[in-house]
């Protein structure tokens, strides 16, 4: 019988899996992709003359790398959830 956290843990991937496959996440992704347009529009609109507006720049170009992140977050998610119940599996399979 399997163990309250691999069934806990099963529950939850389903719950990211449906999430994943909502219109929800596919507006989630299209409004991060809109954040990195602007994002990178404001970066070419930029030009680091002086120290203010190089900082500026790098705080951007941080921005843009963590929205990026964001993109793959919940599938990110999803997967690591997958190795982790697959390796429970495989722990209480041996324990039995």
């Amino acid at each position: 019988m399997a163990s309250e956290e691999l069934i806990r843990l099963k529950e939850h991937l389903a719950s990211l899996e449906a999430f994943v496959d909502s219109p929800a996440h596919v507006g989630f992704l299209a409004a991060r992709q809109e954040e990195i347009r602007q994002i990178e529009d404001t970066l070419l609109e930029v030009d680091p003359m002086d120290h203010h507006d190089e900082i500026e720049h790098y705080k951007f170009r941080g921005e843009r790398r963590c929205l990026k992140s964001m993109l793959t977050v919940f599938a990110d998610a999803a997967e690591e959830l997958r190795d982790r119940i697959s390796d429970l599996e495989d722990l209480e399979g041996v324990a039995l």
